[in-house]
């Protein structure tokens, strides 16, 4: 029976990290792309963004009015 040399065993610590790295990665971008709650979480930030882009646009749309408003009147 051989031994292994310290030389192989790092080898083979680089060897099994490097594949789970490949397979992690490959797992958790599926999971994103899959998971309900993911899916979910994503709408409820698009909608907030929305909203704050709204309110945003409709408050300075109001401000420019009213000054509008008081610089006529």
């Amino acid at each position: 029976m051989t031994t292994m040399t310290d030389q192989d065993k790092e080898w083979v610590k680089l060897i099994a990290r490097e594949l789970c790295f490949e397979v992690t990665k490959s797992i958790i971008s599926e999971h994103i792309q899959s998971c309900p709650h993911g899916r979910s979480l994503m709408n409820s930030k698009w909608l907030l963004v929305g909203i704050c882009i709204g309110s945003g646009m409709t408050g300075g749309g109001i401000g420019a009015l009213m000054a509008k408003l008081l610089l006529m009147g």
